[in-house]
C-alpha cells in the first residue's frame, strides 16, 4: 500500500490524463474509442474494438471466438463502462472478426515497442504510454478542418 505522502503511480497519472480527453469528444464512438483500453482492461482491449454505436448497442469485434467468449462473459461489466463514455448505450452485440483463432499464452505476448518508449522498463508503464501515444496519433490536428 503506497504512503500517503508518496507521488501517484504514473498509469494512474496517465489515465487521468486520457479520461478527461475521452469524455470531452463530441461522437460517443469517439469516446468510447479514446478510452477503450480503460474500458476493456489488458489484454482485452489488443483483441476487440468497437465498430459501431447504433440504437443504444455498441457493436464489438472480436479477433476470433476465444475473445468474442471472453467478452460475452465479460458484457456486463464492459456495458456499465461503456456507459461512463456514452450513457445512451443499453447493450454490446458481439462480432467476429478474422484473426486469432486462440488466446495466445501470456509469455508470448509481447507489445509493441515504438523508439519513444523502447526505453521504458516496465511493461505496464510502457504500454499505458503505447496507448496514449496511439490516442493522439488517432486524435485529429487541431490544424485539421
Amino acid at each position: 500500500m503506497p504512503r500517503r505522502d508518496s507521488p501517484p503511480m504514473l498509469p494512474d497519472v496517465v489515465a487521468r490524463l486520457v479520461e478527461p480527453l475521452a469524455r470531452d469528444a463530441s461522437d460517443p464512438l469517439r469516446r468510447i474509442g479514446l478510452a477503450w483500453a480503460e474500458i476493456c482492461g489488458t489484454p482485452l482491449w489488443r483483441h476487440i474494438e468497437p465498430l459501431e454505436l447504433r440504437d443504444g448497442t455498441l457493436h464489438v469485434g472480436a479477433r476470433g471466438p476465444v475473445w468474442r467468449d471472453a467478452v460475452f462473459h465479460e458484457r456486463r461489466v464492459l456495458t456499465e463502462r461503456v456507459r461512463r463514455y456514452a450513457p445512451g448505450v443499453r447493450r454490446i452485440w458481439l462480432h467476429t472478426l478474422p484473426g486469432d483463432a486462440a488466446a495466445p499464452a501470456p509469455a508470448q505476448a509481447a507489445p509493441a515497442l515504438t523508439p519513444r518508449t523502447a526505453g521504458i522498463g516496465d511493461p505496464d508503464l510502457r504500454a499505458a504510454f503505447e496507448r496514449l501515444l496511439a490516442a493522439r496519433r488517432a486524435a485529429p490536428s487541431p490544424r485539421e478542418p
